[in-house]
């Protein structure tokens, strides 16, 4: 069975995830001034904003095995942004031998912003 999403399905091996806009170009700090990188935990990881200090023990992204439930955590560094609706993640996964894309759309995301 094909997982239609990350959230349960067994034995899946993330490759790769980025922030991508509209245009299916990958956010970057020189043009979009958001530095990121994403990260994997276990599932017993809370959610919600973390000083970096207190993040606790987290893994490489690509290659992270999400058996039965994990988190992916992402770590910014803004300056100078604005909100932009057309700001999406992409997950790159394996499941069974092949590989699966999914897109999330994230109100945090396309939200993110400097005052």
């Amino acid at each position: 069975m094909v997982p239609t999403s990350l959230e349960g399905a067994e034995g899946v091996t993330i490759e790769d995830v980025t922030i991508m806009k509209a245009n299916d170009e990958e956010v970057t700090f020189d043009i979009d001034r958001i530095a990121y990188e994403f990260f994997g935990a276990a599932p017993d990881k809370k959610s919600g904003v973390y000083a970096r200090d207190d993040i606790g023990m987290t893994e490489e992204i690509e290659g992270f095995e999400w058996t039965d439930d994990g988190r992916i955590i992402l770590e910014v560094l803004l300056s100078d942004v604005q909100e932009n609706p057309d700001r999406h993640i992409i997950i790159n996964y394996e499941h069974n031998g092949e590989s699966f894309v999914q897109v999330v759309e994230s109100e945090t995301i396309s939200g993110l912003r400097t005052e």
